[in-house]
């Protein structure tokens, strides 16, 4: 074939003259009817097709400037123009499905799209949503322990009680800060009123922080101040609980129940064997397990008292003595009450009261030992007494206001608010006499009563008002007045 223009031979199928740059026309010029078709259908391909494909826009314009390039385009591309436009659409909707699945994709495997979406879902109250993604999560990773407490709140929220406490109760096993785990979970036992199940749950944790957090659900065996051991003393046991609550005990090694002797202060375990078995409950009412220690109390005990004087009536004034052992004290009562180290300490020898008395005498060590008690019943009625002995008071207040030192028989005083009393309650015996014994004391305002030391003897026969006092020797020493 040769080109028109400059006659030179030309290659099959070229469109342009490679010596003179002229067009080859190998078809003739466009009907206007088909040229319309082609600009109508090229300039909807250009409206489909992506911006990048920039060849088909170039068509598009060539074809605007010079039709009959663009029909030797179209010729080149004859046949091709809806395989063309389904391949880009189809292009087109793969990369579109592309997002969309790598979307889901991205959503389906993101732990933090789960939780996010968990979390929404939570606040809206649509707990089994949020747990369908909680779980989604936890099965991409399963690092987060927030996720796992968040599921279990979820599934308990949910009415899912017993998936929640699978939950809880194997992330306490799992985590080493497993604190808040117990805390969800004592809540929920809480609410169920399931205390015991509390108190077994913190027996077998060994997490302190948690421990120390929660010791007041749990219900310990009571803990003992002493050690198994012999003493050689009588000592005093003290029983604590580890929170509030009660203690139970018995010393005989039977079961303690809440039927036995509560414990609200030291025991003190005398001479003798002890199995002392303890309980404690708490303040949820949960018991704890039995605690036992045994103790042996080796004392030697001290002697009841020896006293000087027998049981029996005594027509003369008396003095009561007590041989009182080695590192020992002797109190007494003169009630029959029973003595114990809060009566009267025995210092020196006791004047017998008059009328009917009955002592009661017993030995303390210096380990605080009791011995066995001693017990005297006394009667002292001065037979050759003339006077009695409110006649010998009624003496007495005499001289005192004839003395001006008070100024009624009442007691009272010009230079004292209160008033001065007197008893006589015993006898006394002095230079082959024998005396009633008057005893002065002060009543304050406040009604306190306190002993003077001023002493009256009285002869107990001639009527005579003398002045007592004691030497040195503890006797007394007596002085006429009147």
């Amino acid at each position: 074939m040769k080109c028109p223009n400059c006659g030179k031979d030309l290659a099959d199928g070229n469109l342009y003259c490679e010596e003179c740059g002229g067009e080859i026309r190998i078809v003739p010029d466009f009907e206007p009817e088909f040229e319309s078709e082609i600009h109508d259908t090229l300039s909807g391909l250009a409206e489909e097709i992506d911006s990048d494909h920039n060849y088909l826009s170039e068509a598009k314009e060539y074809h605007t400037e010079n039709s009959k390039k663009e029909y030797f385009l179209w010729k080149k591309i004859k046949g091709t123009p809806y395989f063309v436009i389904l391949s880009i659409a189809c292009g087109s909707l793969l990369i579109v499905l592309s997002f969309i699945l790598g979307t889901l994709l991205f959503r389906h495997y993101s732990y933090n799209y789960q939780v996010s979406e968990a979390l929404k879902a939570g606040a809206d109250g649509v707990y089994q949503e949020a747990i369908g993604h909680l779980e989604r999560a936890l099965s991409l990773s399963d690092d987060d322990n927030g996720a796992q407490i968040l599921l279990a709140d979820y599934y308990y929220k949910d009415g899912k009680i017993d998936e929640a406490i699978s939950i809880l109760q194997e992330y306490v096993l799992q985590w080493k800060e497993p604190i808040d785990g117990y805390r969800l979970l004592i809540s929920i036992y809480e609410n169920q009123n399931e205390y015991q199940k509390i108190n077994e749950l913190l027996l077998n944790c060994t997490d302190k922080e948690t421990l120390n957090q929660f010791q007041k659900y749990m219900a310990l065996p009571p803990e003992f101040g002493l050690k198994d051991s012999i003493y050689y003393e009588i000592v005093p046991l003290k029983l604590l609980g580890n929170s509030k609550g009660k203690i139970f005990y018995t010393l005989d090694g039977s079961e303690p129940t809440e039927k036995s002797k509560e414990y609200s202060a030291p025991v003190f375990l005398d001479v003798g064997n002890y199995k002392v078995k303890a309980i404690f409950i708490n303040s949820y009412g949960i018991k704890s397990e039995i605690a036992t220690k045994e103790f042996k109390i080796v004392v030697t005990k001290p002697y009841a008292p020896q006293v000087s004087l027998y049981s029996g009536t005594y027509q003369d004034a008396q003095m009561i003595e007590i041989e009182v052992q080695e590192n020992c004290e002797v109190y007494y009562t003169t009630d029959g009450s029973e003595p114990s180290e809060a009566s009267v300490l025995y210092v020196s020898p006791i004047k017998m009261p008059l009328g009917a008395s009955h002592f009661r005498f017993v030995a303390i060590n210096s380990n605080g030992t009791m011995g066995e008690v001693t017990d005297r019943r006394f009667h002292l009625f001065l037979q050759e007494a003339v006077l009695t002995p409110q006649q010998a008071i009624h003496k007495t207040i005499e001289f005192q206001i004839e003395t001006r030192f008070i100024t009624d028989i009442e007691g009272h005083s010009l230079t004292q608010a209160g008033r001065y009393q007197y008893t006589c309650s015993t006898a006394i015996k002095a230079d082959g006499l024998t005396y009633y014994l008057v005893e002065e004391s002060y009543v304050d305002p406040t009604e306190t009563n306190t002993k003077t030391g001023n002493q009256f003897a009285i002869d107990i026969i001639q009527g005579s008002l003398n002045k007592a006092e004691l030497n040195r020797n503890d006797e007394y020493q007596i002085t006429l007045l009147k």
